[in-house]
């Protein structure tokens, strides 16, 4: 079943691809040149309403192995459930115009990387 997948990036070594896991089972190697996908803030969106940001973080092989966000520069806390990642609104993000950096990378090293400018 889906459940039972499991993603390491392998690494060239002495002549072999080479992984490590944790059970035994069926493996298979598979090139991804795939950068993971950013949604959920689009650009220039008025969040004076709104209580939170969430992004939602989309890879071809499901293994998102570091997000990072910067508001105007700093690093930013998002609290993260699966590939799902809030922030809620804090005395880090006051009224005005404000740049959201976001980085994702998967298992096999692929980052993505957008700039996203909103207002509070």
């Amino acid at each position: 079943s889906q459940d039972d997948i499991s993603v390491r990036k392998a690494s060239w070594e002495m002549g072999m691809y080479m992984a490590k896991f944790r059970a035994f089972g069926i493996f298979q190697l598979v090139a991804d040149d795939q950068p993971p996908l950013i949604s959920g803030l689009s650009q220039g969106a008025n969040l004076s309403k709104a209580s939170r940001i969430i992004i939602y973080a989309r890879d071809n092989f499901e293994a998102v192995k570091n997000f990072r966000a910067e508001l105007d520069g700093n690093w930013l806390r998002f609290s993260q459930r699966g590939n799902t990642f809030t922030y809620k609104f804090d005395e880090h993000c006051g009224k005005g115009e404000h740049e959201l950096r976001i980085s994702i990378d998967d298992e096999a090293g692929n980052r993505t990387t957008q700039n996203i400018r909103f207002s509070r």
